[in-house]
Protein backbone atom coordinates (compact mmCIF):
# COMPACT_ATOMS: atom_id res chain seq x y z
CA UNK A 1 0.00 0.00 0.00
CA UNK A 2 2.77 2.67 0.86
CA UNK A 3 5.13 3.67 -1.38
CA UNK A 4 8.37 4.49 0.25
CA UNK A 5 10.12 7.99 0.66
CA UNK A 6 12.45 8.57 -2.46
CA UNK A 7 10.96 5.66 -4.67
CA UNK A 8 11.34 6.24 -8.17
CA UNK A 9 8.11 8.06 -9.75
CA UNK A 10 6.88 5.31 -11.33
CA UNK A 11 6.38 3.11 -8.54
CA UNK A 12 3.89 5.65 -7.61
CA UNK A 13 2.30 4.51 -10.89
CA UNK A 14 2.62 1.02 -10.85
CA UNK A 15 1.17 0.91 -7.16
CA UNK A 16 -1.96 2.39 -8.10
CA UNK A 17 -2.21 0.72 -11.38
CA UNK A 18 -2.12 -2.54 -9.01
CA UNK A 19 -5.11 -1.28 -7.15
CA UNK A 20 -7.38 -0.61 -10.22
CA UNK A 21 -7.10 3.04 -9.29
CA UNK A 22 -8.35 5.88 -11.26
CA UNK A 23 -6.91 8.80 -9.34
CA UNK A 24 -4.32 9.37 -6.40
CA UNK A 25 -3.50 10.93 -2.85
CA UNK A 26 -0.15 11.00 -1.28
CA UNK A 27 0.96 12.75 1.48
CA UNK A 28 3.11 16.26 0.77
CA UNK A 29 5.66 15.57 3.20
CA UNK A 30 6.61 12.84 5.93
CA UNK A 31 3.41 12.38 7.70
CA UNK A 32 4.40 11.67 10.98
CA UNK A 33 7.50 14.57 10.79
CA UNK A 34 7.95 18.51 10.53
CA UNK A 35 10.97 18.04 8.47
CA UNK A 36 9.97 19.10 4.43
CA UNK A 37 11.80 17.39 1.55
CA UNK A 38 13.91 18.70 -0.71
CA UNK A 39 11.42 17.78 -3.54
CA UNK A 40 12.53 19.37 -6.62
CA UNK A 41 10.59 20.43 -9.72
CA UNK A 42 12.20 17.83 -12.05
CA UNK A 43 11.03 15.04 -9.44
CA UNK A 44 7.51 16.51 -9.45
CA UNK A 45 7.31 17.02 -13.26
CA UNK A 46 8.34 13.69 -13.73
CA UNK A 47 5.32 12.17 -11.30
CA UNK A 48 2.73 14.65 -13.39
CA UNK A 49 4.22 13.55 -16.67
CA UNK A 50 3.90 9.54 -15.80
CA UNK A 51 0.34 10.41 -13.90
CA UNK A 52 -0.92 12.11 -16.97
CA UNK A 53 0.01 9.16 -19.33
CA UNK A 54 -1.66 7.38 -16.93
CA UNK A 55 -4.49 9.14 -16.87
CA UNK A 56 -4.50 9.12 -13.09
CA UNK A 57 -5.97 12.21 -11.85
CA UNK A 58 -6.71 14.30 -9.99
CA UNK A 59 -4.14 14.12 -7.95
CA UNK A 60 -4.78 14.71 -4.18
CA UNK A 61 -1.70 16.33 -1.60
CA UNK A 62 -2.43 15.01 1.82
CA UNK A 63 -0.67 17.09 4.79
CA UNK A 64 0.82 15.68 7.88
CA UNK A 65 -0.74 14.69 10.73
CA UNK A 66 1.00 16.99 12.80
CA UNK A 67 -0.35 20.00 10.97
CA UNK A 68 -2.80 21.91 13.41
CA UNK A 69 -4.44 24.99 11.83
CA UNK A 70 -6.53 26.06 14.46
CA UNK A 71 -2.84 25.64 17.20
CA UNK A 72 -2.90 28.56 19.49
CA UNK A 73 0.87 27.54 20.44
CA UNK A 74 2.62 29.91 18.17
CA UNK A 75 5.40 27.10 17.20
CA UNK A 76 3.04 24.68 16.05
CA UNK A 77 1.06 26.86 14.15
CA UNK A 78 4.08 28.44 12.27
CA UNK A 79 5.30 24.98 11.43
CA UNK A 80 1.71 23.96 10.26
CA UNK A 81 1.67 26.84 7.94
CA UNK A 82 5.01 26.64 6.79
CA UNK A 83 4.01 22.92 5.72
CA UNK A 84 1.16 23.93 4.17
CA UNK A 85 2.61 26.40 2.11
CA UNK A 86 5.61 23.72 1.08
CA UNK A 87 2.17 21.18 0.12
CA UNK A 88 0.67 23.90 -2.04
CA UNK A 89 3.99 24.86 -3.85
CA UNK A 90 3.78 20.89 -4.56
CA UNK A 91 0.68 20.91 -5.79
CA UNK A 92 1.21 24.14 -7.98
CA UNK A 93 3.94 21.77 -9.46
CA UNK A 94 1.95 18.87 -9.99
CA UNK A 95 -1.48 20.22 -10.87
CA UNK A 96 -2.73 19.04 -7.69
CA UNK A 97 -5.26 19.42 -5.01
CA UNK A 98 -3.70 20.58 -1.31
CA UNK A 99 -6.19 18.25 1.70
CA UNK A 100 -5.55 19.63 5.10
CA UNK A 101 -7.87 18.86 8.12
CA UNK A 102 -9.74 21.28 9.76
CA UNK A 103 -7.60 21.27 13.25
CA UNK A 104 -8.29 21.51 16.64
CA UNK A 105 -8.31 24.54 19.72
CA UNK A 106 -6.21 22.52 21.84
CA UNK A 107 -7.93 24.11 25.13
CA UNK A 108 -8.78 27.45 23.75
CA UNK A 109 -12.03 29.15 22.74
CA UNK A 110 -13.43 28.14 18.99
CA UNK A 111 -13.78 31.57 17.59
CA UNK A 112 -10.04 32.51 17.46
CA UNK A 113 -9.05 28.73 16.41
CA UNK A 114 -11.22 29.72 13.80
CA UNK A 115 -9.79 32.67 12.63
CA UNK A 116 -6.42 31.22 12.78
CA UNK A 117 -7.11 28.19 10.66
CA UNK A 118 -8.83 30.64 8.38
CA UNK A 119 -5.68 32.95 7.74
CA UNK A 120 -3.51 29.51 7.56
CA UNK A 121 -5.37 28.97 4.22
CA UNK A 122 -5.29 31.98 3.43
CA UNK A 123 -1.43 32.59 3.68
CA UNK A 124 -1.12 29.49 2.07
CA UNK A 125 -3.41 31.00 -0.96
CA UNK A 126 -1.59 34.41 -0.81
CA UNK A 127 1.90 32.84 -1.50
CA UNK A 128 0.58 30.12 -4.27
CA UNK A 129 -2.60 32.16 -5.90
CA UNK A 130 -2.81 29.25 -8.21
CA UNK A 131 -3.44 26.33 -5.92
CA UNK A 132 -6.74 25.12 -4.26
CA UNK A 133 -7.32 23.81 -0.90
CA UNK A 134 -9.33 20.97 0.26
CA UNK A 135 -10.60 21.36 4.31
CA UNK A 136 -11.36 18.18 5.44
CA UNK A 137 -13.51 18.04 8.59
CA UNK A 138 -12.36 16.24 11.41
CA UNK A 139 -14.11 12.97 13.50
CA UNK A 140 -15.28 15.99 16.14
CA UNK A 141 -14.93 15.79 20.28
CA UNK A 142 -13.99 18.36 22.54
CA UNK A 143 -11.44 20.80 20.80
CA UNK A 144 -12.71 20.42 17.14
CA UNK A 145 -12.55 23.75 14.43
CA UNK A 146 -14.89 21.87 12.25
CA UNK A 147 -16.36 18.73 12.20
CA UNK A 148 -20.13 19.02 11.67
CA UNK A 149 -22.07 20.82 8.46
CA UNK A 150 -22.81 23.42 10.77
CA UNK A 151 -19.32 24.17 11.89
CA UNK A 152 -17.43 23.74 8.26
CA UNK A 153 -19.71 26.03 6.94
CA UNK A 154 -18.61 28.44 9.48
CA UNK A 155 -14.82 27.81 8.49
CA UNK A 156 -15.89 28.29 5.22
CA UNK A 157 -17.74 31.71 5.87
CA UNK A 158 -14.20 32.24 7.48
CA UNK A 159 -12.02 31.75 4.99
CA UNK A 160 -14.83 33.49 2.32
CA UNK A 161 -11.98 32.50 -0.76
CA UNK A 162 -13.34 30.19 -3.93
CA UNK A 163 -10.61 28.78 -4.12
CA UNK A 164 -11.19 26.55 -0.86
CA UNK A 165 -13.24 23.72 -1.35
CA UNK A 166 -13.55 20.37 1.17
CA UNK A 167 -13.02 16.91 1.07
CA UNK A 168 -15.33 15.07 3.17
CA UNK A 169 -14.62 11.92 4.70
CA UNK A 170 -17.99 9.76 5.56
CA UNK A 171 -16.40 8.32 8.37
CA UNK A 172 -15.52 11.61 10.19
CA UNK A 173 -19.00 13.03 9.48
CA UNK A 174 -20.25 9.68 10.96
CA UNK A 175 -18.55 9.50 13.93
CA UNK A 176 -18.93 13.80 14.46
CA UNK A 177 -23.09 12.61 14.71
CA UNK A 178 -24.07 12.55 11.10
CA UNK A 179 -25.61 9.10 10.83
CA UNK A 180 -24.70 7.72 7.69
CA UNK A 181 -26.07 4.56 7.80
CA UNK A 182 -29.16 5.03 6.53
CA UNK A 183 -30.60 6.20 3.09
CA UNK A 184 -33.15 8.75 4.70
CA UNK A 185 -30.35 10.45 7.27
CA UNK A 186 -27.55 10.36 4.33
CA UNK A 187 -30.29 12.43 2.06
CA UNK A 188 -31.02 14.56 5.07
CA UNK A 189 -27.12 15.14 5.96
CA UNK A 190 -26.76 15.93 1.83
CA UNK A 191 -29.65 18.48 2.04
CA UNK A 192 -27.81 20.00 4.96
CA UNK A 193 -25.04 20.54 3.46
CA UNK A 194 -26.20 21.89 0.55
CA UNK A 195 -28.08 24.49 1.84
CA UNK A 196 -25.13 25.16 3.98
CA UNK A 197 -22.49 25.90 1.58
CA UNK A 198 -23.15 23.80 -1.39
CA UNK A 199 -22.09 20.40 -2.24
CA UNK A 200 -20.30 21.77 -5.59
CA UNK A 201 -17.89 22.69 -2.98
CA UNK A 202 -17.08 18.97 -2.27
CA UNK A 203 -14.12 17.91 -4.44
CA UNK A 204 -12.81 15.02 -2.87
CA UNK A 205 -14.13 12.12 -0.65
CA UNK A 206 -12.77 9.81 1.69
CA UNK A 207 -15.24 6.94 1.59
CA UNK A 208 -13.67 4.97 4.74
CA UNK A 209 -16.29 3.07 6.59
CA UNK A 210 -16.58 3.22 10.85
CA UNK A 211 -15.96 0.66 13.48
CA UNK A 212 -17.39 3.11 15.76
CA UNK A 213 -21.34 4.18 16.35
CA UNK A 214 -22.28 7.42 15.16
CA UNK A 215 -21.38 10.60 17.24
CA UNK A 216 -18.65 8.51 18.99
CA UNK A 217 -16.33 11.24 17.95
CA UNK A 218 -13.78 8.27 17.19
CA UNK A 219 -11.33 8.51 13.98
CA UNK A 220 -11.00 4.89 13.04
CA UNK A 221 -11.86 3.33 9.66
CA UNK A 222 -13.04 0.41 8.41
CA UNK A 223 -13.01 -1.24 4.83
CA UNK A 224 -16.28 -0.61 3.11
CA UNK A 225 -19.39 -1.70 4.26
CA UNK A 226 -18.27 -3.60 7.26
CA UNK A 227 -18.53 -1.10 9.30
CA UNK A 228 -21.40 0.99 11.30
CA UNK A 229 -22.49 2.77 8.11
CA UNK A 230 -23.09 0.07 5.84
CA UNK A 231 -23.34 -1.11 2.41
CA UNK A 232 -27.10 0.84 2.19
CA UNK A 233 -25.01 4.34 3.77
CA UNK A 234 -22.35 4.04 1.07
CA UNK A 235 -24.83 3.55 -1.94
CA UNK A 236 -26.64 6.52 -0.72
CA UNK A 237 -23.89 8.66 -0.22
CA UNK A 238 -21.59 8.10 -3.09
CA UNK A 239 -24.63 7.76 -5.71
CA UNK A 240 -25.92 10.83 -4.47
CA UNK A 241 -25.86 13.04 -8.10
CA UNK A 242 -24.91 16.01 -6.43
CA UNK A 243 -21.90 14.50 -5.36
CA UNK A 244 -21.30 13.15 -9.15
CA UNK A 245 -18.11 15.52 -9.72
CA UNK A 246 -16.44 14.30 -6.67
CA UNK A 247 -12.99 12.28 -6.56
CA UNK A 248 -13.25 8.85 -4.43
CA UNK A 249 -10.32 7.89 -1.95
CA UNK A 250 -10.79 4.69 0.43
CA UNK A 251 -8.64 5.26 2.96
CA UNK A 252 -9.35 2.07 4.51
CA UNK A 253 -7.14 -1.25 6.33
CA UNK A 254 -6.25 -3.90 5.14
CA UNK A 255 -3.39 -5.09 2.34
CA UNK A 256 -3.25 -4.72 -1.33
CA UNK A 257 -6.09 -7.42 -2.08
CA UNK A 258 -8.44 -5.83 0.38
CA UNK A 259 -7.61 -1.86 -1.34
CA UNK A 260 -8.63 -3.28 -4.49
CA UNK A 261 -11.69 -4.90 -3.24
CA UNK A 262 -12.75 -1.22 -1.63
CA UNK A 263 -12.49 0.10 -5.13
CA UNK A 264 -14.78 -1.81 -6.42
CA UNK A 265 -16.96 -1.25 -3.57
CA UNK A 266 -16.79 1.96 -4.10
CA UNK A 267 -17.55 1.90 -7.79
CA UNK A 268 -20.20 -0.08 -7.53
CA UNK A 269 -21.73 1.68 -4.56
CA UNK A 270 -21.22 5.10 -6.95
CA UNK A 271 -22.33 2.75 -10.02
CA UNK A 272 -20.10 3.68 -12.13
CA UNK A 273 -19.69 7.09 -11.90
CA UNK A 274 -16.39 8.53 -10.22
CA UNK A 275 -12.70 8.29 -10.25
CA UNK A 276 -12.30 6.16 -7.44
CA UNK A 277 -8.84 5.37 -5.70
CA UNK A 278 -7.03 3.55 -2.46
CA UNK A 279 -4.28 6.37 -1.21
CA UNK A 280 -0.70 5.16 -1.51
CA UNK A 281 1.65 7.33 0.73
Amino acid sequence: MNVPPGSHPRALVEAARSRGCETVQIFSSNPRAWALPRTGPDRDAQVRELLEEADIHPLLLHTPYLVNIGAPDPDTYARSVATIVHAADRARRLDAYVVVHAGRTVGTDRTPALRRAAAAVLTALKLCPDTKILVEPTSGGRGSVASTIAETAELLACVDDDRVGLCLDTCHLHVAGHDLSRPRSVRATLDEAHAAFGLSRVVAIHANDAKDPAGSCRDRHESLGRGTIGAAGFRAFLSDPRLGHAAVVCETPGDIEEDRANVERARTYARGTRRVDAPIA
